[in-house]
């Protein structure tokens, strides 16, 4: 009788560390939604687990059910849900052609003799790479993320950092 009320008492008190070390956790990294969260459960945890104690602590059987929904919830926690695949970490057997990756074929420049030789063998890339091209770039007007002032700012500290 007594051990179960221990460890009934011992199994909330560990919960309720986890939630207070989460809460610890969360303000040392500034995170103040998870703050007020951990804190919430913590209280909340700690009202309904003891108050259930308070109540029930002459009835065993009704102090037992708690304590085997934690461990049902412990057990589905750490036990595996399916076998990990062996990675296959052997050399790779494909080549790849460093002239087709996307940033290669960025730097190639309409008009450049790169530029032909490499769409005249590989015209399936040519009229997507030709619209990306078109595009903006990067802080740039007309982009999708362009704010004057703000890229005004990068671009002048950028300046900076090279002169």
């Amino acid at each position: 009788m007594v051990v179960l009320q221990w460890t009934y008492l011992a199994a909330g008190g560990a919960v309720g560390l986890y939630l207070a070390l989460f809460a610890f956790s969360s303000i040392r990294e500034r995170r103040p939604r998870a703050v007020v969260v951990s804190l919430l459960l913590l209280f909340v945890f700690a009202g309904a687990w003891y108050g259930w104690f308070l109540l029930i602590a002459a009835n065993l059987v009704f102090l037992a059910l708690p304590l085997a929904g934690l461990g049902l919830l412990l057990a589905l926690f750490f036990l595996p849900t399916n076998r990990c695949e062996k990675l296959d970490s052997s050399s790779p057997t494909e080549r790849v052609d460093e002239r087709d990756t996307m940033f290669t074929r960025e730097e190639y420049e309409p008009g450049t003799s790169r530029y032909d030789r490499y769409y005249s063998e590989h015209p399936q890339h040519k009229e997507i790479d030709d619209r990306l091209r078109e595009l903006p770039q990067l802080l740039a007007p007309g982009g999708r993320y362009y704010h004057e002032e703000r890229s005004r700012k990068i671009r002048d500290t950028l300046v900076k950092s090279v002169n």
